[in-house]
């Protein structure tokens, strides 16, 4: 039986087994584990097809659970079944016919992974993407696929929905400043949605440098035609979609590339900048790297100037803003790179594509060279 089923025990579930030990004063535990298939299958329609996870997640007394990998449910339902509190322990049908990696370590017998506790199944810098069950594997894919433009994305797992993880997602957050995050359930109050609004009611709001975007099961009722299902469920283009969107890139639009050398006055320490995405995060860079009078090289994407893509006028705000806060622009070099290529420095093979213009006064008061390169593709609009 799959969860779909459980709205006939709902009253049990919510009123009995999750408010005992609170309305007995703490003297009676229930110690059970709630375990079935949760979400969507395949083919199995509306009445079969729904993810529970925000409905459980909502209730206080119940521990919920949404594994992913083999580790996962292993280590995961053995902590449950421990538990002193009522678990509900949501599992995915098509998951149980995966095979996934075992180390060594949850081969043991006395392997438990502890409720509450996300894992993070792929390191990254540019973005984290949060997602659990299934949601997770797409995810996967969908960073394997931006690593081939040098996207590098972050992936964590929940594992549990409550309590939720808020620390493993706010220091990822905190490092990459961008969030997607990624469930099969429907978009209105569901798991994405509380992650959002506690990273936007946090000190990490401050190190965002764009809106938080969620990748959902469509707001209908599951359909039963194939075509149609695939289409009410999150697949990996929507978290590719998602993940350019936040970033400011799109499918073939160009974006530029920029490296600009910086100088702290008193301490004579350097900077090359990479793909940096803000203004604030240009701030927090050089604050971070310059005063430690260290050399360090950022590669994200641009994001929030001039339409996704860093121009001549975007590349003025940025030499100005430096100068603002106390740094003398040394030199810079712009570029224009498509992203659907790898986002990285031109090679010597390119070189000879490259123009040199002459040196010029930008309106921001600095001196900068700035070269061109040529492609055939038509120039952007700025």
């Amino acid at each position: 039986m799959t969860f779909n089923f459980a709205m006939q025990a709902i009253d049990q579930i919510i009123n009995s087994a999750a408010k005992t030990f609170y309305m007995s004063a703490g003297k009676v535990n229930v110690p059970i584990v709630f375990r079935g298939p949760n979400g969507a299958a395949s083919g199995v329609a509306a009445q079969h097809s729904q993810c529970f996870g925000a409905w459980y997640a909502h209730c206080p007394g119940l521990k919920v659970i949404s594994p992913y990998s083999s580790e996962d449910h292993k280590g995961l339902l053995k902590a449950a079944i421990r538990d002193p509190d009522p678990v509900v322990f949501l599992e995915n049908e098509i998951l149980y016919g995966a095979q996934y990696p075992m180390s060594d370590e949850a081969l043991s017998k006395d392997f438990i992974i502890p409720i509450g506790k996300a894992k993070i199944e792929r390191p990254g810098n540019h973005l984290t993407v949060v997602a659990h069950s299934r949601a997770v594997e797409l995810s996967l894919e969908a960073a394997k696929e931006l690593s081939r433009v040098g996207i590098d994305i972050e992936v964590i797992n929940l594992r549990t929905l409550r309590p939720l993880d808020e620390q493993t997602i706010t220091k990822s957050v905190v490092k990459t400043k961008h969030l997607v995050t990624v469930e099969q359930g429907w978009p209105n109050s569901g798991i994405g949605s509380e992650i959002c609004a506690r990273i936007i009611e946090s000190e990490a709001f401050y190190h965002l440098d764009a809106p938080p975007v969620r990748v959902t099961g469509v707001d209908v009722p599951m359909p039963y035609t194939k075509s149609l299902e695939i289409i009410a469920l999150p697949q990996v283009s929507d978290i590719v979609a998602a993940v350019k969107k936040v970033l400011g890139l799109q499918t073939g639009c160009w974006t530029g590339w920029f490296c600009t050398t910086v100088m702290m006055p008193e301490e004579c320490a350097y900077l090359e900048l990479g793909m940096v995405t803000s203004l604030k995060g240009l701030q927090a860079y050089l604050n971070k790297y310059v005063r430690l009078g260290e050399r360090a090289e950022v590669d994200l994407p641009v994001l929030g100037l001039e339409h996704g893509h860093c121009g001549p006028r975007g590349l003025e705000r940025l030499l100005g803003f430096c100068m603002l806060i106390g740094f003398t622009v040394i030199s810079t070099t712009y570029l224009i790179q498509s992203t659907n290529r790898k986002m990285t420095k031109v090679d010597e093979k390119e070189s000879e594509a490259i123009v040199e213009e002459p040196e010029e006064v930008t309106s921001a008061g600095c001196r900068c060279r700035s070269t061109a390169m040529t492609t055939d593709a038509p120039p952007t609009n700025r």
